[in-house]
C-alpha cells in the first residue's frame, strides 16, 4: 500500500455514527485536541442527541472553557480493524459539570488505512536529513510526505542515488528540519521503500518512542490541519 493510498473520506451519517459507536460500545477513548492547548486529552463518548447533532464525552484535566462558547476540536479514534480515523467539529462544555463536554458530530472522517497511528499530510518547509555515510559527501535532504506519532514517510530524489539501506534495516542518523528547527531523530527503521515514477516513497518508524518533540510536532500539525479545514468548510 502506497503512502498516497493511506486516508479515505466518510461522509455518510450512518458511518460516522458508526465509527463512534464502536467507542462507546468497547469504552475506548477519543485523543481529543482542541484551541490552542498543547498535547491532547481522552475522552469517553457516553451518549448521543441525534436532534441537536451531538455527542456528550467525558474527560477528565482538560482546561477551563466556557459554558457559552463553542471551540473547534479534532479527535482521533480507532476501528475495530485497529485503523485510525480523525474527526473534526465543535466543542462545548457543560455548565453544570466541568468533565462533562458537548461535541458536535463530525460531518465526515478522515480514515486512515494504518493500523498504528493517524497519518497526516505535512506542511511546507518539512525535511529529513539523512547523514551521508561517505564522510565527503553532504548530507541527503528528502521532502516529508506524511507524519504520524509512530514515524513519518519521506521522498527520497533519484539525483541521491541508491540509499545504503533496505527495507527492515535501519536507516543512517536522521534530523527533522522544520524550517529553522532541528529536531535528532538517530536511526529509525525502515517500513516500506515504494518506488512511485522516479521517486521512491520511504515509511521510517521508531524502534523506540518517539523524541517528546516530534510528538509534539505531529499533534500540532494534526491540529492545525483539520481545524483550519473545518473553520473554512
Amino acid at each position: 500500500m502506497t503512502p498516497s493510498s493511506l486516508l479515505s473520506k466518510i461522509d455518510s451519517p450512518f458511518e460516522v455514527r458508526r465509527y463512534l459507536g464502536w467507542h462507546v460500545e468497547q469504552r475506548v477513548p477519543l485523543r481529543l485536541m482542541f484551541g490552542l492547548n498543547e498535547g491532547h486529552f481522552p475522552a469517553y463518548v457516553v451518549g448521543f442527541d441525534e436532534a441537536a447533532g451531538t455527542m456528550d464525552a467525558v474527560c477528565m484535566g482538560v482546561p477551563d472553557i466556557q459554558s457559552n462558547a463553542a471551540v473547534s476540536y479534532a479527535a482521533i479514534g480507532s476501528t475495530a480493524s485497529g485503523a485510525r480515523f480523525l474527526a473534526s467539529g465543535q466543542i462545548s462544555a457543560d455548565a453544570a459539570d466541568r468533565d462533562s463536554f458537548k461535541l458536535s458530530l463530525p460531518r465526515w472522517l478522515d480514515v486512515s488505512q494504518s493500523r498504528d497511528c493517524y497519518r497526516c499530510e505535512a506542511p511546507a518547509g518539512h525535511f529529513l536529513h539523512f547523514s551521508s555515510p561517505d564522510p565527503h559527501l553532504n548530507d541527503i535532504i528528502c521532502k516529508v510526505k506524511n507524519v504520524s506519532l509512530g514515524g513519518l514517510a519521506v521522498e527520497w530524489e533519484p539525483h541521491a542515488g541508491t540509499p545504503s539501506f533496505s527495507e527492515g534495516s535501519q536507516s543512517d542518523d536522521a534530523v527533522l528540519q522544520v524550517r529553522e528547527r532541528p529536531i535528532h531523530l538517530g536511526k529509525l527503521r525502515v517500513a516500506h521503500m515504494t518506488h512511485e515514477a522516479r521517486r521512491c516513497a520511504i515509511g521510517l518508524t521508531f524502534d523506540r518512542g518517539a523524541p517528546q518533540e516530534f510528538g509534539s510536532l505531529v499533534l500540532a500539525i494534526q491540529r492545525a490541519h483539520h481545524l483550519v479545514t473545518i473553520n473554512h468548510d
